[in-house]
């Protein structure tokens, strides 16, 4: 999974299944080790703007992870049917 914004830049969408995006291992690699700009083109045109917009209003949001958070977390990705998504 990509992190469309990169975990460094946002404790809050590091943990936000809407900022994962499934890549295969190549472009994966593409983007992060060569910095291909076409990946993000891609999942741009896919996903849409205001998809962007909303991700990047997110980003600029504090976030400090806590024990709770965590839990919670752990207790809504391990009662999520992986089956659909």
């Amino acid at each position: 999974m990509h992190h469309y914004i990169q975990k460094k830049q946002s404790l809050k969408l590091r943990w936000d299944e809407r900022n994962l995006i499934p890549l295969c291992k190549s472009c994966h690699c593409k983007h992060h080790i060569a910095g291909d700009p076409h990946i993000n083109e891609v999942i741009l045109r896919k996903k849409g703007f205001e998809w962007a917009n909303e991700l990047e209003e997110e980003r600029r949001v504090f976030y400090k992870v806590n024990v709770k958070i965590l839990e919670d977390l752990i207790s809504r990705i391990s009662t999520e049917d992986w089956d659909e998504m």
